[in-house]
């Protein structure tokens, strides 16, 4: 199963992601195509020739990229190892920017990011450590905190995760990365407690996967203050999104603040449990 996996994400935008993830997907599109199943349990090898595997590449490939390669900008190839081993070896905030190019959400982001985290801490107070849930190449942004902590990064992405760890760690902070499906409650209950969890644009795309999945993250999360953000515009800002009313129902009476830019609304949510 792991070379039909291989040969899947066998694409530049896609080799980030974590074999696990693409498995599961893998496993889903086999179950709803029983005679593609079949064929690859007869005969694996001989299944790379059949129409079938040319369609579940091309499903699965085209999911992929919209939950995770249709966020990074045409400057992601070229640029990305480069960009980030210069961030390493000088971290500031100039460095932080040609990084944060890459990545569509956190390029978006960029005119915002000096005085984001002021605003959000302005309630949430100071963090000391900081869990990053689905967080792209946001851990990157961490020279326009304000504030040195603990960050703690959880993705899809094992190879971007790497490059965060490597960051963080020439920063000499206390770091950790998780690369795992957010979809998956057991590996969420795992995650380390934080004062701040991030979960920025990543909560439309948990409740398309499975719905009532967010609820349960909310309830398997340890931390004070939740900071969840959601696009106010699609990708390609062509059109506009609406309030969440399905999310603002989980967290009736929680919403602490909500700071809003041009393209993206956040909202600073208490959930303290200790």
């Amino acid at each position: 199963m792991v070379d039909l996996v291989e040969k899947i994400i066998d694409k530049k935008e896609l080799r980030g992601i974590s074999l696990s993830f693409a498995q599961q997907h893998v496993h889903e599109w086999l179950k709803k195509h029983p005679e593609a199943e079949k064929e690859y349990e007869q005969d694996p090898e001989r299944f790379y020739k059949k129409k079938h595997f040319q369609k579940m590449r091309s499903d699965i490939r085209e999911h992929l990229r919209r939950v995770y390669g249709v966020f990074f900008t045409d400057k992601y190839p070229a640029k990305r190892e480069h960009a980030i081993t210069q961030l390493i070896q000088e971290p500031t905030t100039q460095r932080a920017r040609d990084v944060l190019e890459i990545h569509r959400s956190t390029s978006e982001r960029l005119p915002y990011y000096d005085s984001l985290y002021q605003q959000l801490f302005t309630i949430t107070g100071k963090p000391e450590s900081i869990l990053d849930l689905g967080c792209g190449y946001n851990p990157f942004s961490y020279p326009f905190l304000g504030v040195k902590c603990a960050y703690h990064s959880v993705d899809i992405a094992c190879e971007d995760l790497a490059l965060v760890g490597a960051f963080h760690a020439s920063l000499g902070i206390e770091h950790s990365q998780h690369c795992m499906d957010l979809t998956r409650s057991e590996t969420v209950q795992a995650l380390p407690f934080a004062d701040v969890t991030f979960a920025f644009k990543v909560f439309d795309s948990l409740e398309e996967k499975e719905w009532g999945r967010v609820q349960a993250l909310l309830q398997g999360i340890t931390t004070n203050w939740l900071i969840a953000s959601f696009p106010t515009k699609s990708i390609g800002q062509k059109k506009d999104i609406g309030p969440r009313t399905w999310f603002e129902k989980l967290v009736t009476d929680k919403v602490r603040g909500r700071v809003t830019l041009p393209n993206e609304q956040f909202l600073i949510i208490t959930l303290k449990k200790r």
